[in-house]
Order: C-alpha cells, then sequence, then structure tokens
C-alpha cells in the first residue's frame, strides 16, 4: 500500500463537516463576542445600555437554540431549518451594528447566518432529534 492509498484510507475515516455544523459552532463563538462586547458597552450611554441589554438578551436565548441540550428536543428542531436559522442570525444582527463594542459579535453573526444560508442553498439534510441529542462515548 503506497502513501497516497493509505492517505485515502484515513481520509475517508474522517467525518464530514456540513455548512450548518459550522455555522453552529461559529454563531456560538460570536455569541461569546456578543456577551463581552456587551458587557464593556453597558456603562456608557443610555442607547449603549439598550444595544447591551438587547446583546445580552439575544444571546442567552439564542445559546439554548444553538447549544444542543437533551431537556429542549422540540426546540432545537427550529434551527433545523436553515433558511430560519439564517434570517434569525441575521435579524439579531442588525442592532448590534450600531454599537462598537458590540459590532465583532455582530458580524460574526452575519457570517455564521451566511453559513447556514450556503447549508440552505446546498440543500444538506437536517439532522433529527436522535441525531442532535446523541453523545458519542468513546471507551
Amino acid at each position: 500500500m503506497g502513501f497516497s492509498e493509505s492517505l485515502k484510507k484515513i481520509y475517508k475515516q474522517l467525518p464530514t463537516v456540513t455548512w450548518n455544523e459550522w455555522g453552529r459552532v461559529y454563531a456560538l463563538g460570536a455569541l461569546f463576542c456578543v456577551v463581552c462586547g456587551s458587557i464593556a458597552n453597558i456603562e456608557y450611554t443610555n442607547f449603549a445600555i439598550a444595544i447591551s441589554t438587547y446583546g445580552l438578551i439575544i444571546s442567552v436565548i439564542l445559546f439554548l437554540f444553538l447549544w444542543p441540550v437533551t431537556q429542549l428536543k422540540k426546540v432545537l428542531i427550529i434551527f433545523q431549518n436553515y433558511w430560519l436559522a439564517g434570517a434569525i442570525l441575521f435579524c439579531c444582527s442588525i442592532f448590534l451594528f450600531f454599537s462598537p463594542a458590540t459590532l465583532l459579535g455582530a458580524t460574526n453573526l452575519v457570517v455564521a447566518s451566511s453559513f447556514y444560508f450556503i447549508g440552505a442553498f446546498k440543500h444538506e439534510k437536517s439532522l433529527t432529534i436522535e441525531d442532535l441529542v446523541k453523545v458519542k462515548v468513546s471507551s
């Protein structure tokens, strides 16, 4: 067996990652940026306080939708419609662009929404509830 054949064998064993999975992970990172920016922005003007409060609230709500928790099975299925997930992330990011402290998180949310839109354009298969809550235990 040659080197290229062994590489092909290793490549076949690697799991495939879809665009929606990249979008979910990227959105979780974006929410961290939104929380950090919102906390840093909370002591300025009334407008900045409103943006910070909005950023903290949507971060908590979107975290519940994006993190696969077994108790939220029916809620998780909402983000398996990739058009809807991309639209929600994009719409939630609009108000965050008005504050410099939350600008990084807003930009990352737009990128995450574009990942969901790409997954929708490519007609990626949605995960079932069982796939979302499945935990692989390696022994």
